[in-house]
Order: C-alpha cells, then structure tokens, then sequence
C-alpha cells in the first residue's frame, strides 16, 4: 500500500505589512481619543463661571458691576441686555441670603427689583469666596444703573455682584455635547487599545515565523 503523502505546509508568510498596520490603527484611535478628550475638557471648561471669581476670591473680569451689602452704586450697563445678580461672600452659612430683593434704578428712573430667575443659576468657589445667583433683570437702554442691596440676614459681610447672564440653550447644548464626548471618547480608547496590542502580538508572531523561528506559544514541528 502507497503511503499517503505529506499534507502540504501552509505557505510561509512573506510580509508582516497587515499585522503592522493594526497596531498604527490602534495607536491612531488612541490619539483620536486623547484628542476628543482634550476638547471635552476645554469644553467644560468654558462652561464654567471662572471669570466671576479671581483665584484670590475677589470679583474677577467677568464682573460688571459690585455693590455692598448693604449699599449702593453705579454702574455703566448695555442696552436690551440680560444681567445675572450674585451674593458673593466667605464661609457662607446654610440658609444665608439677602433679606429683600436687589433695587435696579434704570437712566430713566424707573425701578424694578432684580427679581427675576437667572437662565442659568450657577454657584463657584474660589479662594476663600463662595458665589452664587440670587436673581437676575434686564435692561432696555443702555447708560448709568443705581443698583441698591440690602444686608444679609444676619448680618454677615457680603457683596452682590452683577454679570451678563449666561444662556440656557447654548448651555444646555454644552452639556449635551460634552456627555456625547466622553462616549465617543471612551469608544476610540476602548477600540483602540485592544487594536494595539492584538496587533503587536500578531506582527511579533508573524515577524517570528519569517526569521523560520517558533513564534511565542508555537510548538516547531521537528518530523
């Protein structure tokens, strides 16, 4: 009887050009990833109050106007404008608040009281200060505010400071964007990563096979 012949060797591979290349596209998501990372971060960033409040916990460039409380002052304020009102003050006990609403005194003479909800209500804490919204009013022409703040109930040192008011959609889109940025980030960290080191093993394996030497985990077949 005629001995069956040899199974015939797979062909030895000849280039290690396709392993190469998945760990290259997992190291690119992985970038990819770091780099919508960096944007989500500076996104959320920018959402943030950071120019109400200076380091030291003094009012910082994003503020308009300050006004003891209690106590008056002016201020040079635009015209068809919404303005945010802030208690800002240190170590702020539970419950604390003014004891009546802010007066706002128009060019004109008319006045209104900042009683109005802020679109966006925020609270920041820098240094030593802790503010946050109290109220809100708009203006219709643009010139020179009295606005007058009464004292804190009881008695704490306080001041009330005045902001344009941030707006609720291009918030609201912020936080949205800023959700669907982390997915999207961890879905390229999460692909990109096993890409990376699947295809190390799969270029060092084939790199081995190429030299004619056993690959980590390979058996040489001596017969």
């Amino acid at each position: 009887m005629t001995p069956p012949a040899p199974a015939a060797r797979p062909p030895r591979p000849r280039s290690t050009r396709g392993p190469a290349g998945l760990p290259v596209a997992g190291v690119l998501l992985v970038l990819a990833a770091a780099v919508v990372a960096a944007v989500v971060a500076r996104g959320m960033a920018g959402m943030l109050p950071t120019d109400l409040l200076g380091a030291d916990g003094k009012p910082a460039s994003g503020v308009v106007g300050v006004v003891d409380a209690p106590g008056t002052a002016r201020m040079d304020l635009e015209a068809d404008t919404d303005y945010a009102v802030y208690l800002a003050m240190q170590a702020p006990v539970e419950d604390v608040a003014l004891a009546d609403d802010v007066r706002v005194q128009a060019p004109d003479g008319r006045v209104t009281q900042a009683s109005s909800a802020a679109e966006v209500s925020v609270t920041t804490t820098r240094g030593p200060t802790t503010a946050w919204t109290v109220g809100a009013f708009d203006t219709n022409e643009a010139g020179t505010y009295t606005l007058t703040a009464p004292a804190v109930r009881g008695g704490a040192d306080a001041l009330v400071l005045v902001a344009p008011d941030q707006p609720v959609l291009p918030f609201v889109a912020g936080i949205f964007g800023t959700v669907l940025g982390v997915f999207v980030a961890i879905g390229l960290a999460l692909a990109g990563v096993p890409m990376t080191v699947l295809g190390v093993v799969w270029w060092r394996r084939r790199a081995a096979e190429l030299r004619g030497a056993p690959a980590a985990g390979q058996v040489e077949d001596v017969r």
